[in-house]
């Protein structure tokens, strides 16, 4: 590849991120170098506002810049090349045949498509994959899948993703067209997921059902808690104790209890809750490192409920109470999912502008349309970053801005 086609295929690629990323508002002109210079290009970037037929001649900033795109090639950004139609209100970017003339209309050469009008985002929790008839359902909607869908995400980097690896309740943005009276997806991008906090929660007792208790948190608020064969119960509490709930909310909002433990009326003995790091592990005790930087010793007994097989340097949620010689006595320990990804900001050059990856210095960043990006940056630019680091070290970009 000569070098007018690589600096051809990196602002091409700039411009037809993964999900058709919204464009500066404001129209753009790039001239190379004069003509008797080598290897120069020259592009125009904007929405179309008016087509004057024959020609075409397609017009920009309402009619002050005119290209010529008679014979021009049209092409989608955000569909790997596939051919389309010029129509008002599309965002382009016209490459234009060298040399540019001094006066008198540009003539582009290739015209790309970078924000189509026939495309629509979806986001949103899957409600079903259907194998069998190559689609998935969201937000009310089914979306069909062919040959030429597109699947990302971060399962995508080391190898095949795709249909059979999406399950209901997955988190995805799908950008899809219209064919006949069906949505067909041009890309298919799985979201990452954010663990749930632990919640508790203190109060009486007011009911007691097969799958859900009614806690009296305060004088005029009650909270339904959601019971089900995972939830460990001490103490054989009934309507009138003072009890502590440890558990998750699901995507309803609704609390699902983990733990119901019982507070003892005499003598008092209020449940507390531990957050660190696992230092050691015995039958009848584990140390564990607090945030604080305190390390305690907790006291395993048979009543003692693990989750999620914790085990040394992993971060766990303990809940306890103390002992009449002051131990603390744990009623569960919790495992607490690692942390996937942590918040970066950091400086560097744009090497490199491929599709939804970009190089800034050495690092990998991946932008989506949710990322907001500001100044128009290219390859050569200098970008302040702010995203999310993922553990392989590829940043998931919240904000980038020229500086």
């Amino acid at each position: 590849m000569n070098t007018h086609k690589q600096t051809l295929a990196v602002l091409v690629s700039s411009l037809a991120l993964a999900f058709s990323l919204p464009l500066n508002a404001v129209e753009t002109v790039t001239r190379g170098p004069a003509p008797s210079e080598p290897q120069t290009f020259s592009a125009i970037e904007g929405t179309i506002s008016a087509i004057e037929t024959p020609g075409p001649v397609i017009f920009l900033m309402n009619g002050l810049l005119r290209i010529d795109a008679t014979e021009a090639k049209v092409q989608s950004a955000s569909r790997d090349g596939h051919e389309v139609s010029l129509a008002i209100g599309q965002r382009v970017t016209a490459m234009l045949k060298e040399p540019v003339p001094a006066s008198g209309l540009p003539v582009a050469q290739t015209i790309f498509v970078t924000q189509d009008l026939n495309e629509a985002v979806l986001q949103g929790a899957l409600t079903a994959v259907d194998l069998p008839g190559s689609s998935f359902s969201l937000l009310g909607t089914k979306v069909f899948v062919d040959s030429k869908t597109v699947f990302g995400g971060l399962e995508a980097m080391d190898g095949d993703f795709g249909l059979d690896d999406l399950k209901v309740s997955d988190p995805i943005f799908a950008l899809a067209t219209h064919q006949g009276n069906s949505l067909i997806a041009l890309r298919v991008m799985r979201l990452m997921r954010i663990p749930v906090p632990m919640e508790t929660l203190r109060g009486k007792v007011t009911a007691i059902g097969t799958n859900s208790w009614t806690i009296a948190v305060s004088e005029n608020k009650r909270e339904t808690v959601q019971v089900n064969a995972q939830t460990k119960i001490v103490g054989e509490p009934k309507a009138g104790d003072d009890v502590e709930v440890l558990g998750r909310r699901d995507a309803a909002g609704v609390l699902v209890a983990q733990l119901i433990a019982k507070i003892p009326s005499i003598p008092p003995a209020p449940a507390e809750m531990l957050n660190g790091k696992v230092l050691s592990i015995a039958a009848d005790a584990w140390k564990v490192s607090l945030r604080s930087g305190q390390e305690v010793t907790v006291k395993i007994t048979s009543e003692t409920k693990i989750t999620g097989s914790p085990s040394i340097g992993d971060t766990v949620e303990i809940l306890g109470t103390r002992n009449s010689a002051g131990d603390f006595v744990a009623q569960i320990i919790v495992k607490i999912p690692s942390v996937t990804a942590e918040d970066v900001k950091f400086e560097g050059t744009v090497k490199e502008m491929k599709g939804a990856y970009w190089t800034v210095d050495t690092t990998r960043v991946m932008v989506t349309r949710s990322t907001s990006v500001t100044g128009a940056p290219k390859v050569g630019d200098r970008v302040a970053v702010e995203g999310k680091k993922m553990p392989e070290g590829t940043v998931v970009a919240t904000k980038i801005e020229k500086k």
